[in-house]
């Protein structure tokens, strides 16, 4: 069954081996907006396509993708969904400064991680 239109639909996505999600929002109106990317995993990317299939659209129907901060498991798959449609990806300008520095911050945590999940942003 769709949701309302105006409703944001809570889509939560894998996370972690152990079974862990991260949960993204999908506003379907005025446009298919979805809140957040959750992390970047072939798990999570298969889970976001069904879930969206479910509400009767694609990964090319999004038009925006806003990640409302720069943590690894909001911003994971933004970079796949802008090159597979026509999305814009909006993002604070702090947390874009953050990301691209991200490197030089003096944290080797994500920096695996990071550069290759922010790759085609620019």
């Amino acid at each position: 069954m769709l949701a309302n239109q105006s409703t944001p639909i809570r889509i939560a996505l894998p996370f972690s081996p152990n079974g862990g999600t991260v949960n993204v929002y999908l506003f379907r109106t005025p446009e298919p907006i979805l809140i957040d990317a959750g992390f970047y995993s072939a798990a999570a990317w298969s889970a976001l396509k069904a879930a969206l299939a479910e509400h009767g659209l694609a990964i090319a129907d999004l038009a925006r993708v806003i990640i409302t901060h720069p943590h690894v498991d909001h911003y994971g798959c933004a970079a796949r969904i802008a090159g597979e449609s026509q999305a814009q990806i909006w993002m604070a300008e702090v947390g874009v400064d953050w990301l691209h520095h991200f490197p030089s911050a003096g944290s080797n945590a994500w920096t695996t991680i990071a550069p290759a999940s922010c790759r085609g942003w620019g």
